[in-house]
């Protein structure tokens, strides 16, 4: 989920919460702002130094999903043994 606040007690909090509550373990992200006194500057500054920029956000979706597509390729590897 992506939050224009604070990640702790979002709605990404919120999803996670129910989904794991009906016994689905699903791999969420969630970006958002921290929970931290921020210095002063431009909202873009903000994301940029944060790493919530649409390109950021991207990138980390992507590399996340190429780890987790490497995990199954793994996993549904031939072991060789037979």
């Amino acid at each position: 989920t992506i939050e224009d606040n604070v990640v702790t007690g979002g709605a990404g909090d919120q999803l996670t919460q129910q989904l794991r509550h009906q016994g689905h373990d699903v791999p969420l992200m969630d970006f958002g702002i921290p929970d931290e006194f921020l210095g002063h500057a431009s909202r873009g500054q903000l994301l940029e130094t944060l790493g919530l920029t649409a390109q950021d956000i991207s990138r980390s979706v992507i590399e996340r999903h190429a780890q987790r597509v490497a995990q199954v390729d793994q996993l549904s590897a031939p072991t060789g043994r037979g």
